[in-house]
């Protein structure tokens, strides 16, 4: 039997680590929604050998059921511009996200979202994505920078997982993770 350990509201638990394993994998990515399927897809393209491991009989989580919706301040769609919608930046963004989170997210991470998403709002488009040609200004974000999905969120977890899939990583469907091994709180994931 394992023990439970209590670190910063994070729940860990801890299991003597097997001498050998029946099965080996440089990545494995616990969810197939926007952010396991991006990463999965980025780690098997850099060549890793790579395992989604998904706790539904099917694959994208609540990401397939949402609006599609994401967040730049800035595009190569240049919407903003062709709709004549004003002004946005990058700090704009980042304000308003730290006020949404009523300051109790951590800023280093906010800012490294916010600078990044046009970037990734390209990757998407590069990927396959097809974002409407709208930008709607939603709830929290005090400029019109809500691109969406054409097909919602079935319009970003599709392309995603195909590339994904594409690259070699393999997606396992109703395998819930029960456990992180780990020899200590401090040391990296074993299993």
């Amino acid at each position: 039997m394992g023990r439970v350990s209590v670190k910063s509201s994070r729940r860990t638990l801890f299991r003597k680590v097997p001498d050998e394993w029946h099965e080996e994998v440089e990545v494995v990515v616990v969810g197939s929604g926007f952010a396991g399927l991006a990463a999965a897809a980025e780690a098997a393209g850099l060549g890793a050998r790579v395992v989604i491991l998904e706790k539904m009989r099917r694959y994208g989580g609540n990401s397939l059921i949402s609006g599609g919706g994401y967040a730049s301040w800035d595009s190569k769609l240049h919407l903003r511009q062709e709709l004549d919608l004003g002004e946005d930046s990058q700090e704009q963004h980042r304000e308003d996200t730290l006020v949404g989170g009523d300051r109790y997210n951590i800023p280093a991470l906010v800012e490294i979202m916010t600078r990044g998403a046009p970037e990734g709002l390209g990757w998407l488009i590069d990927t396959g994505v097809q974002f409407a040609r709208t930008l709607p200004r939603l709830g929290g974000h005090s400029a019109h920078r809500s691109h969406h999905a054409m097909k919602y969120g079935r319009g970003i977890t599709e392309p995603l997982k195909k590339l994904a899939i594409n690259r070699g990583a393999e997606l396992r469907t109703n395998m819930t993770v029960t456990a992180i091994l780990r020899k200590d709180e401090d040391s990296p994931v074993l299993g």
